[in-house]
């Protein structure tokens, strides 16, 4: 299944929805972002919600990788920059690190 991304946009919640990075709730009043994106196989319309931080792990993401394969949904990309950028972070051992990439005091 192909998917082409043919736009965003941000918006302040005004009801509660699901980030499709991390799984946690995006809370009214939270800023998030919509990504529209067209399934190539089938021409249906997909939209994507995303945190403001979870919308950086992506573009983190795809500034080391390139881009995101159509095999993967955002919820491995998010898996793979936790494992990723955690494990190779400077301050994961210390008192700062919470071990959670979302939720990072450092980052």
């Amino acid at each position: 299944m192909g998917i082409e991304v043919i736009g965003s946009d941000e918006h302040k919640a005004r009801k509660p929805y699901v980030c499709d990075m991390c799984g946690r709730e995006i809370a009214i009043g939270d800023k998030y972002e919509n990504i529209f994106c067209k399934d190539l196989d089938g021409g249906k319309i997909i939209t994507y919600r995303l945190h403001e931080r979870c919308g950086m792990v992506e573009n983190m993401f795809c500034r080391i990788h390139g881009s995101i394969p159509d095999e993967l949904s955002y919820r491995e990309v998010g898996k793979i920059m936790q494992e990723e950028y955690c494990s190779e972070c400077a301050d994961r051992c210390s008192d700062r690190c919470n071990g959670d990439l979302f939720t990072c005091n450092v980052l």
